[in-house]
């Protein structure tokens, strides 16, 4: 029922100010995106079928009304389905609810999918449709069809990477919300003991000569994965690097997010544009002045991943700027992967990690005992 990329800036603006009354702050590029998608998927905007005057943005129904004959106000009577085991669907009646207007019905699906459903909430920033779609049926958001919940998940997941993609071309923006890719995690504080850490590097590489080496220059991560674990993606221990290595990436990416945000509010490009750029703008800087507030040596590879994923983010924004008639000006930001390191852990540092884990494990046995 959607007509035009005018409906979804349209519906933006809504969500965005529905967003701002119920959990008072603005959204991050990926919670707008995730609700707006949902919002599409599942009336339209309050525009499809029965939905159209209703302003319900969200399918949201009236509480204990299944089975319903006639609905009181503030609702219409219409009707919905549950899944069987057999993977066939029950309906049955139902009240949807009714709002004054657009604002009204978005504030309700916002309220429904951050303060009343906390495991939703959190998912959204993620931008992972997989997750977003978890956490709403464990919620009991929807029900979907199919015979097990791992099928009706994934149904609803990929119909919401289908909405994000629809939105995020209407609006010239990148595409944030989609399946398999995990967006704005909180900092994670890679806290493990030295014990574990060391025995981790002794085993991925005791019996094994390294596939390259390297000196440890000044700045520069102590430890990587050989590059056949690079090629597979596959981190089987931390990388070391520190507090510092972190911030300075954190600074260079910033640097990048300043001039294009200079860029994108001198061009002529349509005003919805510069509002998502704004809101993801706004999202950035709260993340930049986190991590430069806390970064350091337990949580630096984490933040260093965290800022890969917004460089990601700021090369597609830079593009999707490109491909709406926006000039760039000066340097393309910094590639992604800064993440990662550079060189790997020699036979001497095995050594050391089964010294120290031999240590340590020492004192555990010597503790035990003395608890006997």
């Amino acid at each position: 029922m959607v007509q035009s990329s005018a409906d979804h800036a349209g519906a933006r603006r809504v969500l965005t100010e529905a967003w701002r009354r119920i959990v008072k702050r603005d959204p991050t590029a990926a919670e707008i995106q995730a609700v707006q998608a949902i919002a599409l998927h599942e009336t339209g905007y309050g525009q499809l079928g029965p939905f159209s005057g209703s302003h319900n943005w969200g399918g949201v129904q009236v509480p204990g009304s299944q089975g319903a004959t006639e609905c009181g106000p503030g609702g219409f009577l219409w009707h919905d389905t549950t899944p069987r085991p057999d993977g066939s669907d029950e309906r049955y009646s139902v009240c949807f609810r009714t709002y004054a207007d657009d604002v009204a019905g978005a504030s309700d699906v916002v309220r429904n999918l951050t303060a009343t459903r906390p495991k939703t909430f959190a998912a959204l920033a993620t931008g992972d449709a997989d997750r977003i779609a978890g956490a709403m049926y464990i919620e009991h958001y929807y029900e979907e069809h199919g015979k097990t919940p791992a099928e009706r998940i994934a149904r609803y997941a990929q119909a919401l990477s289908r909405r994000a993609a629809d939105v995020a071309h209407a609006l010239h923006e990148p595409l944030v919300v989609r399946r398999g890719v995990s967006h704005g995690e909180p900092l994670l504080a890679a806290a493990l003991p030295l014990a574990a850490l060391f025995a981790m590097l002794a085993l991925a590489h005791s019996g094994d000569e390294p596939e390259e080496r390297s000196y440890h220059a000044p700045g520069t991560p102590l430890f990587t994965i050989p590059s056949a674990q690079a090629e597979t993606g596959v981190d089987i221990f931390p990388t070391f690097v520190t507090g510092e290595d972190a911030k300075r990436y954190v600074n260079e990416t910033d640097a990048a997010y300043q001039r294009l945000d200079q860029d994108i509010r001198g061009a002529a490009v349509p005003d919805d544009f510069k509002s998502s750029w704004g809101l993801h703008f706004d999202a950035w800087k709260k993340f930049r002045d986190d991590a430069l507030k806390n970064a350091g040596f337990f949580n630096a590879k984490a933040v260093m991943e965290q800022t890969d994923r917004w460089a990601k983010q700021l090369a597609d924004w830079r593009e999707s700027f490109t491909k709406t008639g926006g000039k760039p000006v000066g340097p393309a930001p910094p590639v992604p992967g800064q993440g990662v390191a550079s060189a790997t852990a020699s036979a001497g540092w095995i050594q050391v990690a089964l010294l120290i884990a031999s240590l340590f494990g020492l004192g555990y046995l010597v503790r035990g005992f003395r608890g006997a």
